[in-house]
């Protein structure tokens, strides 16, 4: 069940536990397994779209901080939603995923859909742009949870 991806991996992993590893500490399996995708997946994968951003700019004899600015919209995002539950007085990560998670997801869709729209349009892109009113609300919901923590829930 669930419980294999939350015990130590070398009881989830029977032929490690052969191998004796004193000095490493008791960590999940889900702990290692995430640290070897971040290794073996996620940064081959931003870094070959690096490349490829940057064979694309050069092509067209472009500025890569342009290039990479719009990034900023998702940046802005994923800072503003970390806030949000740093400061959440009722622990919104813990109490209330499903919505954090949704909402969350909604706003990367509604931006990943302009953005291509955009691109496909030549329209202009970017903060200054109708693509950013998902990020509209987020100091309303940043400033609420401030407000209650100041206050005391």
């Amino acid at each position: 069940g669930a419980e294999w991806w939350a015990q130590d991996f070398r009881k989830s992993l029977p032929l490690i536990s052969l191998v004796p590893l004193p000095f490493v500490p008791e960590i999940p399996l889900y702990v290692i397994v995430l640290i070897l995708m971040i290794m073996f997946a996620v940064i081959p994968t931003v870094g070959s779209n690096i490349g490829n951003v940057q064979k694309v700019v050069d092509a067209r004899k472009g500025s890569m901080e342009l290039a990479l600015a719009m990034l900023l919209p998702f940046i802005a995002l994923l800072a503003g939603v970390a806030v949000w539950c740093y400061l959440s007085p009722s622990d919104i990560m813990k109490n209330q995923p499903h919505l954090l998670v949704i909402g969350t997801g909604s706003a990367f869709g509604y931006l990943v859909g302009r953005m291509i729209l955009a691109h496909l349009c030549d329209e202009p892109k970017g903060l200054k742009t109708g693509m950013c009113m998902a990020l509209v609300f987020l100091p309303f919901a940043i400033a609420n949870a401030l407000t209650a923590k100041i206050n005391n829930g």
